[in-house]
């Protein structure tokens, strides 16, 4: 077993640009937000989650 393997908990994220998951968990907010302050809610809940694995 690699070291890498060994730290990492299979979570891809780890391995984005930070670009990246702000994008995704934009795109996926405004699909699922209602009004603007839920989107901002769920977007912040989001990279909270990712950034936090």
């Amino acid at each position: 077993m690699e070291a890498w393997t060994a730290a990492n908990d299979g979570w891809p994220p780890l391995l984005w640009p930070i670009k990246r998951p702000v994008t995704t968990a934009d795109r996926i907010a405004n699909h699922k937000g209602r009004n603007p302050q839920e989107r901002a809610s769920l977007k912040k809940r989001l990279l909270r989650k990712w950034m936090s694995k």
